[in-house]
């Protein structure tokens, strides 16, 4: 027995040392990526990064799940795979104990500050705000003063970017404020950017004059680098635009010039060309003017070039992650219905017809969640088929790189369109039903396609607006419905519009929160009040897809 216990004690003692020496490894790889990510450097590959994930998934600790998902997020963002690094960073959050004394608030803070600047670059500002708020707003539960100021100081250009121009000021107003307050008078001044720019576009130019005025101290101050300085720049595009709002071309001239002559970047040229050639439009000096103009549309067409390659690289990343999510999903259901099946076998040894009966219901669900979802997938494929078009239309320089997606996808919006046909009453394709494909694709009927997916109670303002937007789009229909001869309730005249907008039954009972039998009853009643009919609730189906929009 000794010896026994001897064996056991020896593997315990082997195990719990490969256990620390591997956790030491794993350590070693989240420091060094750490390092690497402080100092701007590449990462190392998604891979390590990856198994350090899930290594400290199984045996770490939340800090250590949360700083893992992190590093791992930093890495996709080093590949410019924009929705993966989203994703990790969203993993890294979920991980997070923010009840516990040892979170790292200080890490939560830098991951929402990431993920800001993601959104941002994305131009997706709304979001950009949300989670720069929640970066300040961790840094100050970890007592990080700084991070938590300047996080917030960053819905400055968020708001400027979304035309919320007072918003923009007030946050710059609190963020000099408060810089300032704890001594950081070169930050804060920093944040003059955005306020002289609004006050020169609004022509407040004697408080345009007042913060460059302090933007010119700052930079006298902080910057002895001349033109190789961007701050410095900006002042005399800041002073051109100034002396232009006030009517002194010459100085506007003397100002536009140097960033001419002088600018260390293409940005920065650019500014001086349009106020170059804004000030000879004004003055009709011919010569100039051309000149200037060509040179302000070169550089115009530069910016365009870049923005639109970017944002073609963004939409293939985003359609890959899509593709990728989809098969993951599909592998999970996949894996979930096996297990499901597997403990229904064991279960039937005994309680064979409980079983049975629970077998029925799951495919009753499963059915109608197939039939949503289809439904669903349909609306957005219309949407995305309908942006590929119009990008096939108006991109020359894409369409060999989009053309095997857009064949890609036209397949699978005529399997889609088949399938959605099958779920109409009436057997008609949706080339046939009267309908523009802006009216489906706008944002509420999309909202009402996803709330059919278990949503009971729909808000009485959504139904408000989705009245309104079929109004917008088809009078006659709603004119037709509306008549005083008719006299329905709301209920019958939602009926009649999601009827219209070609919802599906098992969709319909969902929004009205009625059973199935139910809507078919409402559908005959209403073919005998509206029309003075006998008849199916597919004939009265049939009347409203015919009515003209």
């Amino acid at each position: 027995m000794k010896a026994q216990g001897s064996v056991i004690l020896i593997i315990l003692l082997l195990l719990t040392a490969c256990y620390s020496g591997q956790r030491r490894e794993m350590l070693a790889l989240l420091d060094e990526a750490d390092s690497l990510n402080r100092a701007y450097a590449q990462l190392p590959s998604d891979t390590l990064l990856h198994q350090a994930a899930d290594f400290f998934d199984r045996h770490g600790t939340a800090n250590d799940r949360v700083r893992a998902h992190y590093l791992l997020g930093c890495a996709y963002r080093d590949m410019g795979q924009a929705p993966e690094a989203l994703q990790a960073w969203q993993d890294a959050i979920d991980q997070a104990d923010t009840l516990s004394k040892d979170c790292d608030f200080r890490l939560l803070s830098r991951i929402f500050g990431q993920s800001g600047d993601l959104f941002t670059s994305e131009t997706l500002h709304r979001e950009a705000i949300r989670q720069f708020l929640l970066c300040s707003r961790y840094a100050w539960r970890a007592k990080d003063t700084l991070t938590a100021i300047l996080g917030k100081g960053q819905l400055v250009s968020s708001y400027y970017a979304l035309a919320e121009l007072d918003s923009s000021i007030a946050v710059s107003r609190e963020t000099r404020s408060q810089l300032s307050s704890y001594g950081y008078q070169e930050m804060a001044n920093s944040f003059l950017n955005i306020p002289i720019i609004i006050s020169l576009e609004r022509q407040q130019y004697k408080e345009a004059l007042h913060l460059i005025e302090s933007y010119e101290h700052y930079i006298v101050d902080v910057s002895s680098l001349g033109f190789n300085d961007p701050h410095f720049c900006m002042l005399y595009y800041y002073k051109g635009r100034f002396f232009e709002g006030i009517n002194n071309a010459d100085s506007a001239l003397f100002y536009y010039h140097q960033l001419v002559t002088k600018g260390s970047t293409s940005n920065n040229v650019g500014l001086g060309y349009s106020g170059l050639y804004s000030i000879y439009k004004t003055r009709e000096e011919r010569d100039s003017l051309i000149k200037y103009s060509d040179l302000y549309t070169s550089y115009l067409d530069s910016i365009v070039n870049n923005v639109k390659e970017s944002k073609l690289q963004s939409l293939q990343a985003l359609y890959n992650y899509s593709q990728h999510q989809n098969k993951a999903r599909v592998a999970e259901r996949k894996a979930e219905k096996l297990r499901i099946i597997v403990a229904f076998v064991v279960l039937a040894l005994g309680i064979t017809v409980l079983v049975t009966f629970l077998i029925v219901i799951i495919i009753r669900i499963s059915n109608k969640r197939q039939q949503q979802h289809i439904s669903s997938k349909y609306a957005l494929a219309i949407i995305e088929y309908g942006t590929l078009k119009s990008i096939m239309r108006n991109t020359e320089l894409a369409k060999e790189e989009f053309h095997d997606r857009y064949e890609a996808l036209n397949t699978e919006y005529e399997l889609a369109k088949e399938v959605i046909i099958e779920l109409q009453s009436d057997k008609r394709s949706p080339d046939q039903w009267d309908l523009e494909d802006t009216l489906l694709s706008t944002s509420i009927v999309r909202k009402f396609h996803k709330m059919a997916s278990g949503v009971h109670n729909v808000p009485d303002s959504d139904w408000i607006e989705l009245r309104q937007i079929v109004r917008q789009y088809m009078p006659h229909f709603m004119d037709a419905i509306s008549s005083f001869d008719y006299q329905l309730n709301h209920r019958e005249t939602n009926l009649c519009i999601l009827l219209r907008l070609r919802f599906i039954p098992s969709e319909i009972c969902v929004l009205l929160n009625v059973s199935k039998n139910n809507l078919g009853n409402i559908r005959k009643r209403l073919l005998k009040k509206m029309y003075n009919q006998e008849g199916s609730s597919k004939t009265f189906d049939e009347i409203i897809f015919n009515i003209p929009r």
